[in-house]
């Protein structure tokens, strides 16, 4: 979730222009590199998270239906009882939200589509009349805050308690924006001055 919100960050960050110059630093093959690898990353990690395929491991969606369908341990029944941030935080309030994630998941059917799609077509095979282009940028973001989102409704529900996936300075491509955009400005803005210089005047 942590990786998801890295790349979520950083994605939305290279497509929006805030400093002088950036632009021509953001020509550079090394961005769309980036931006590239990123997107892998989101596909792979949101099928990963969201796709109900038997392939899956580690998927919300196999939670849910043990969550709903096994006995549960009774380590897991204390750990449950013993939350006190929502009201009453027993087994049948956990399934109860367990309900609207499923309901809220299956409202997200397009956009996990498309997702699972590029993700099939680009990533794990090469398919000639593939969508070079996938999802946007602001598909994947949605799709990672949806994530985030599910992952810490069912925390709160159950342990009492939600993480901040959405902070991840130390991991934020803005300052090298930042730096690189200064230190062209700074070039170009000497070139001038110099240019000027040399520059006879009538």
């Amino acid at each position: 979730m942590i990786d998801l919100n890295i790349c979520r960050t950083n994605s939305t960050r290279i497509i929006t222009s805030i400093y002088e110059n950036e632009e021509s630093i953001k020509t550079r093959g090394f961005f769309n590199h980036y931006l590239f690898q990123l997107k892998f990353v989101l596909a792979i990690q949101l099928c990963k998270v969201l796709d109900d395929n038997k392939n899956q491991k580690r998927n919300i969606n196999k939670l849910l239906r043990r969550l709903e369908s096994e006995n549960w341990n009774l380590e897991l029944i204390n750990e449950v009882d013993s939350n006190t941030i929502v009201n009453e935080p027993r087994k049948q309030n956990v399934l109860k939200e367990v309900k609207l994630i499923k309901d809220a998941i299956e409202s997200k059917g397009d956009l996990i589509k498309s997702i699972v799609k590029v993700r099939n077509q680009n990533y794990a095979h090469f398919d000639p009349t593939r969508d070079k282009s996938g999802p946007s940028v602001k598909t994947y973001e949605d799709a990672v805050v949806f994530t985030s989102d599910i992952y810490n409704r069912l925390s709160l529900v159950m342990f009492g308690n939600t993480t901040a996936f959405n902070e991840v300075e130390d991991w934020e491509i803005d300052p090298i924006l930042k730096s690189m955009s200064k230190e062209l400005t700074e070039r170009l803005n000497d070139r001038k001055i110099r240019f000027s210089k040399t520059t006879p005047t009538n």
